[in-house]
């Protein structure tokens, strides 16, 4: 009989890894991937064709991204989170977690149609200095749409990132300022890279979390069996000027001292 760790599915997800990995040879190396690791859930919205963000990771496609951002497409988003939520009770039904972790960067867009669904959430998020971080995020999605289309154009890729961005950002902020500072916690990344067990600490004191006897050694493991990400992250390869981005994200990087 099958259980969660010799479920037959786990080796045919690993053959469409190992093929994702022939398409994006470098995919590894910048992101830690696995089909026994845990993985971003942006793909259970991608699911719901409701994030365009998501589908601009591989392709190109400036118009459908628009409307899935547009103001008058939240109720879309509302209903992608409920086809997610759907996706986690089948996910539980037969090992059921004590609390879901859910990461994708996507979220920081959408936290009041989260919430809509999702009443209970508490938010981890993660600061990084956007000039950096853009960087990165681009040199990503510019690998991983080579495997894709014939001209990723970075430089148009880095100012529609840029421009996303500044719009998700905002939007957070103000869902924050509404929702209130208690169900929101925040971590850094130049900490997380030097003192990861510290963040987590403070994180699961934060929400009244017990910390696990083993949870530092487990932290530490992690730090030895993946490596930092190595990006080629060059910010004028797509575009993207240093001194224009500090003015443009200020507003961000003033709020969290970056």
């Amino acid at each position: 009989k099958a259980t969660e760790l010799t479920d037959p599915r786990i080796a045919l997800s690993q053959a469409g890894e190992e093929g994702f990995q022939q398409l994006v040879p470098k995919a590894t190396s910048m992101l830690p991937r696995g089909v026994e690791k845990s993985q971003e859930c942006a793909h259970v919205l991608m699911e719901a064709f409701s994030s365009g963000p998501s589908f601009e990771l591989f392709v190109h496609v400036p118009s459908f991204n628009a409307r899935t951002i547009a103001p008058e497409y939240e109720g879309n988003m509302v209903r992608a989170y409920e086809y997610h939520k759907r996706v986690l009770k089948l996910l539980q039904w037969r090992c059921s977690p004590k609390r879901w972790y859910l990461k994708t960067p996507v979220h920081t867009y959408d936290i009041e149609p989260l919430l809509k669904v999702f009443p209970d959430a508490n938010f981890v998020w993660t600061h990084r200095e956007p000039q950096r971080a853009l960087s990165s995020v681009c040199s990503l999605i510019y690998h991983f749409r080579r495997a894709f289309v014939n001209n990723p154009e970075p430089v148009y890729l880095g100012h529609e990132h840029r421009a996303y961005w500044v719009k998700a950002l905002t939007r957070a902020l103000d869902a924050r300022e509404r929702l209130g500072e208690d169900r929101f916690h925040d971590v850094y990344h130049r900490v997380q890279i030097v003192d990861p067990a510290k963040q987590m600490r403070e994180v699961y004191a934060h929400f009244g979390w017990p910390w696990p006897a083993d949870m530092e050694a487990k932290i530490a493991r992690w730090q030895e069996e993946h490596p930092k990400g190595q990006h080629d992250a060059r910010p004028e390869f797509f575009g993207l000027d240093p001194d224009e981005m500090a003015e443009e994200f200020r507003f961000y990087t003033e709020r969290f001292g970056l």
